[in-house]
């Protein structure tokens, strides 16, 4: 795009020894230009904002599709107990408690009072508690 001032310049109404007019013709002409010029930079800015929260849309869209398809895929594994816990029923209570992802009461989950740590009623021993030989090979 060509100045604005040098269109005024070349003009044939503008008398070439104008004097303060032609000056002041030139200096109003240049900053329509320099007003131009500033208006497309914030055109320019705003659209690299916009462009920037659409982005940020896009990828909190995104993350929430991911955790919706990962519990959709929780939600169509089905629960498959071993053998041995098929006979036993605290094997199958404790593998069914580690495929729901409960918390079970040697990992200290807790309810709604927070870790649960000092709440149990066992009678204290090793880790755990004491446990028979197939709770034991599942806790391992």
């Amino acid at each position: 795009r060509e100045s604005t001032a040098k269109l005024w310049l070349r003009s044939p109404k503008m008398e070439q020894n104008g004097g303060l007019e032609g000056y002041v013709k030139v200096r109003r002409a240049e900053n329509e230009d320099r007003k131009w010029a500033r208006k497309n930079r914030q055109w320019v800015v705003k659209e690299v904002e916009a462009k920037k929260v659409e982005d940020e849309v896009a990828s909190k869209k995104r993350k929430l599709d991911d955790v919706a398809e990962a519990a959709k895929k929780a939600a169509a594994a089905k629960f498959k107990p071993t053998a041995d816990a098929l006979m036993d029923p605290k094997a199958y209570f404790s593998q069914w408690q580690q495929f729901s992802g409960a918390p079970s009461a040697g990992q200290g989950g807790g309810g709604a009072g927070g870790s649960g740590k000092g709440r149990g009623k066992g009678k204290g021993g090793a880790a755990g508690g004491t446990r028979g030989p197939v709770n034991a090979a599942l806790a391992a």
